[in-house]
């Protein structure tokens, strides 16, 4: 029958090709798409660290900072602050889309040709992996590391003298390392994962010589990023990081959660409490494990359960941020993908089950991803456009950095005036307009500000956020 290929479990290998061409493509022009927008805090604060660094060597050794993704920010010094957002965000971009086709094709080795496919529709339309592959930080190239690392990984383990996928791993590590530091416990993931499969294969031996290798290789790739981290840290004086929570197991599980709705893109009339989600994803896994073959059952597992483990023993700062747990949601998506796969070649209910919950998680991302389009990160522009509308202004916020550095950036080109007015200056010159987070966060149409000087702000604008960023709220004063 004509369409006799929608029921098969392996395509031929040029319809393949082309499925996973179209699932690029269209992750392609999302992440464009998504790139297309205002720089938020944390980008503009890398960008900050660019311009002011005096040199390439100052970027590589002289920034002791959390938000100093070294490659990232090098990117960001050679390309500039006039530059379009879209070439500021050039690396994630290509790494982001390169993802995909890299999914599909370790997904495909696991689960074959539906899996494969699977995985690239996933990983393209996620708004998750869509967002972090369109913004100007390590965290794009930081997965598309991963994955290679992890590819080669597997060919590796297929023949150890493969020298071509050794060098891969190591390289793959180094150079997401300079991107982003999480890929250091992609690095360990991948090591336990190699070694238990060396050790059962056996004998002793020849595992521990073949996992000291492969951990060796891995620890010198990663010396690069650490170096830089030291010399940082001993021209500063210290390491640095932003306004950070402390770790807790609440926070740590509030993350896994946020990181976990993100990935399924749960519409809000629907999404669960934290502990809903979690037990969603729990219940997810477990099912999807048990269509998966032993060894790769425990890959899988590793995957999902080594990063909260590492976060508890680092004392992970900040753990309610799901940007932190990422790794846990490319190991779920692959997990999905895999298992999918499976559940495809066995046919009946289970295919139809396997179907239906892939669907409804790409048309739950589908569904989110205008928004994401439309007011990305925080969508600068209209806000100014809003503030100015009447000529000079003043404006205030609860939130120091927003002030320091993200308006500072927006509205440094901006041909009509806009005015900062600091805390301690409130009463002399109430500002016309106030940007909250914290009125936002509880919806609060009317607020109050200045105790000893009240003034009444009235909402003029909602800015959701969708992507990274703060949810935030523009108020005008409509009376002294």
């Amino acid at each position: 029958m004509r369409f006799q290929f929608l029921t098969a479990s392996s395509f031929a290998p040029s319809r393949y090709a082309v499925l996973i061409g179209l699932a690029t493509a269209i992750g392609a022009a999302l992440r464009i798409a998504a790139a297309n927008n205002d720089l938020w805090l944390d980008e503009i604060w890398s960008l900050e660290f660019a311009v002011n660094a005096k040199s390439y060597g100052d970027v590589l050794w002289g920034i002791s900072h959390d938000n100093n993704h070294i490659l990232n920010t090098v990117w960001l010094r050679f390309i500039g602050p006039d530059a379009h957002p879209t070439l500021q965000r050039l690396p994630a971009i290509l790494a982001g889309i390169a993802t995909i086709p890299v999914a599909a094709r370790i997904a495909r080795v696991h689960g074959g040709d539906v899996a494969g496919v699977c995985a690239a529709l996933l990983f393209a339309l996620s708004m998750f992996f869509v967002n972090y592959g369109s913004e100007a930080r390590g965290y794009g190239v930081a997965v598309l590391a991963s994955l290679l690392a992890a590819d080669a990984a597997r060919r590796w383990l297929v023949d150890t003298d493969n020298r071509l996928a050794l060098a891969q791993i190591w390289a793959s590590i180094a150079i997401g390392a300079m991107f982003h530091l999480i890929v250091v416990w992609s690095a360990a993931i991948i090591w336990i994962i190699a070694t238990v499969a060396l050790i059962r294969r056996g004998p002793f031996g020849t595992a521990f010589e073949r996992s000291f290798v492969l951990g060796g290789g891995m620890g010198l790739g990663l010396a690069p990023a650490f170096a830089s981290l030291l010399g940082g840290i001993h021209v500063t004086g210290s390491f640095r990081v932003a306004t950070l929570d402390a770790f807790s197991l609440g926070g740590l599980m509030e993350g896994l959660a946020s990181l976990l709705h993100a990935v399924i893109a749960l519409p809000a009339p629907i999404s669960p409490s934290a502990w809903g989600v979690l037990a969603l994803g729990a219940t997810f896994s477990a099912v999807c494990l048990a269509l998966c073959p032993p060894q790769t059952r425990y890959a899988f597992a590793t995957g999902l359960l080594a990063p909260p483990v590492f976060a508890i023993a680092a004392g992970l700062r900040d753990p309610y941020s799901g940007r932190f747990h990422m790794l846990v949601g490319i190991a779920f998506l692959l997990l999905l993908a895999v298992s999918a796969g499976r559940a495809w070649a066995r046919g009946g209910k289970t295919r139809l089950t396997a179907a239906v919950v892939i669907i409804m998680i790409l048309l739950f991302n589908i569904a989110g991803l205008p928004q994401l389009l439309t007011h990305g990160r925080g969508d600068y522009r209209n806000v100014i456009s809003l503030m100015t509308a009447n000529g000079p202004a003043t404006w205030h916020t609860d939130f120091g950095q927003e002030r320091r550095i993200a308006m500072a950036y927006h509205v440094r080109n901006s041909p009509i005036a806009l005015t900062p007015v600091q805390d301690e200056e409130f009463c002399e010159n109430k500002p016309d307009w106030h940007i909250a987070t914290r009125a936002a966060a509880s919806g609060q149409p009317t607020i109050t500000l200045g105790p000893s000087c009240p003034a009444i702000y009235h909402l003029a604008l909602e800015l959701p956020v969708f992507g990274s960023g703060y949810r935030r709220a523009l108020y005008r004063r409509d009376q002294p």
